[in-house]
């Protein structure tokens, strides 16, 4: 019920990795990093991505040594002792605490923002209907989620973009940043230099701890 019979396929699989990642949390951090960071903001949260493609091997490595392991968790108790694993899991519940708040608040947001549904309302409502759903189907049912997810996630990609580039245009994007923002455009940008190497490494520590992609 939690790992959907530890039989996942391969598209389903690949679309779960995808809404996993492109969260509320990215639709609205990634072009604030850009705003306020400029060239290195963009290339930055690009970066982050790697830290799944690090991941993938590991998880080959983790299944051989906890073939019915679920959890980091289990890993840390298997490796670091009962002591260690009360602290984990603190820091862990914390950190998982303060993710699922922010992706409500992101929800929240984009859904004011989009159907003009009060902020609070909407922040609420789409909690309790992802925990219902979760406790109904369990791992399966957020993966089917995931996959409708990322169906609108790439429709979005190859459909609206265009459209705004068009209307827009490149052009006018570059006239507009030299005019208002030419800082932005900069590579010595010092918070962008500093950004586009610490988000990756802050990533690699969300992935590489995260039950989401553990499990």
């Amino acid at each position: 019920f939690a790992l959907a019979g530890r039989n996942v396929g391969f598209a389903m699989g690949t679309a779960t990795i995808i809404a996993t990642w492109i969260t509320a949390n990215t639709i609205l951090t990634a072009p604030e990093q850009a705003f306020t960071k400029g060239v290195f903001g963009i290339i930055g949260y690009a970066l982050v991505g790697a830290s799944v493609i690090f991941f993938a091997p590991l998880a080959q490595r983790i299944k051989d040594v906890m073939p019915k392991g679920v959890t980091s968790g289990e890993f840390f108790k298997l490796r670091y002792g009962q002591r260690t694993w009360g602290i984990y899991f603190i820091l862990s519940l914390a950190y998982l605490f303060a993710f699922l708040v922010t992706q409500s608040m992101g929800a929240g947001l984009v859904l004011e923002a989009v159907f003009g549904i009060p902020y609070q309302v909407g922040m609420v409502t789409i909690t309790l209907v992802c925990v219902a759903y979760t406790m109904m189907g369990g791992l399966r049912s957020v993966i089917a989620m995931d996959f409708i997810n990322t169906i609108l996630i790439m429709a979005s990609l190859v459909v609206v973009v265009p459209i705004a580039l068009a209307k827009v245009g490149l052009s006018e994007v570059y006239k507009g940043i030299m005019a208002n923002a030419p800082d932005r455009m900069s590579l010595a940008l010092p918070i962008g230099l500093v950004f586009v190497f610490s988000a990756p490494v802050f990533a690699v520590g969300e992935v590489f701890h995260s039950n989401l992609w553990w499990l």
